[in-house]
């Protein structure tokens, strides 16, 4: 177990809230700190990697996700060759539009991220992962290593055709350190802390194939913006609605969209 309404006619408003040892496949790490200790976080903090490295690609509306991607961030090195994005979207080939939390760029290799901030306890049950909250309820999950590996695939196919061949590696970060989790050795092994997940992008290179220079992360960055990433529709959408870009009307903590019912295509006012 592991501690971790009414129509408007032709127009539609939405007003919004802004919102201020482990394995995995040959690799073993410890969770050993380096002879540093303290000092060695503090300097890393210190790296905190800036905005020519790190491309929010969409700002995220929820408290826990940013809190999640900012400690990760002030953790990674400000130095060649890592970059990282967040928050961004992409067209597969087969048409699929697909989100992507965090996709990271190291000297081992390229990996891309889901986050999920669950509460309570996780375990697998049937290939699904199981969450009971603090309050019992129980919750089924498909399993999201599934997706993101799908994912990683799709993405890697677009960055080949911009010229940078190269592997994605994927993986689960659970960003509540106080979720306890006990899940199947094969999910584990890709499942992480946001401790877990630092270590391994850290980790040693032990494929050559994977080993990322600079030049190889430049031509991954320029691959990636030729493959049409762009903001995520996850932070415009309202339940079924799906919010225009630009506001019509901004309040000291509100936002009125033009909003469009992602079935019907019927406009309405919606709270949120």
């Amino acid at each position: 177990m592991f501690a971790a309404t009414g129509g408007l006619g032709v127009a539609a408003t939405a007003r919004r809230q802004h919102s201020a040892p482990v394995v995995w496949g040959s690799h073993r790490l410890s969770h050993a700190r380096g002879s540093g200790g303290r000092r060695d976080d503090e300097n890393r903090t210190a790296q905190r990697m800036d905005d020519d490295r790190w491309t929010t690609v969409t700002e995220s509306s929820f408290e826990h996700e940013r809190r999640g991607l900012e400690a990760i961030r002030t953790q990674l090195p400000n130095a060649d060759p890592w970059f990282a994005w967040s928050n961004f979207t992409f067209t597969a080939r087969t048409g699929h539009v697909r989100e992507v939390d965090l996709l990271v760029v190291a000297p081992n290799g390229v990996l891309m991220i889901e986050l999920k901030d669950w509460s309570g306890r996780l375990s697998g049950e049937g290939g699904d992962w199981v969450q009971t909250t603090t309050r019992g309820d129980r919750r089924f999950h498909r399993n999201p290593l599934h997706l993101v590996n799908q994912k990683s695939k799709e993405l890697a196919g677009l960055l080949g055709d911009g010229g940078a061949r190269v592997f994605l590696s994927a993986a689960v970060c659970l960003t509540n350190p106080k979720l306890r989790f006990e899940l199947p050795a094969g999910d584990r092994a890709n499942t992480h802390t946001i401790r877990e997940l630092l270590e391994r992008l850290n980790a040693p290179v032990r494929d050559a194939r994977h080993t990322i220079s600079t030049p190889r992360a430049r031509a991954i960055k320029q691959a990636l913006a030729q493959a049409g990433i762009r903001r995520s529709d996850a932070d415009f959408t309202v339940g079924p609605y799906l919010l225009e870009r630009t506001p019509l009307d901004t309040g000291p903590s509100w936002q009125d969209y033009l909003a469009t019912h992602s079935e019907l295509r019927e406009p309405a006012r919606v709270p949120a």
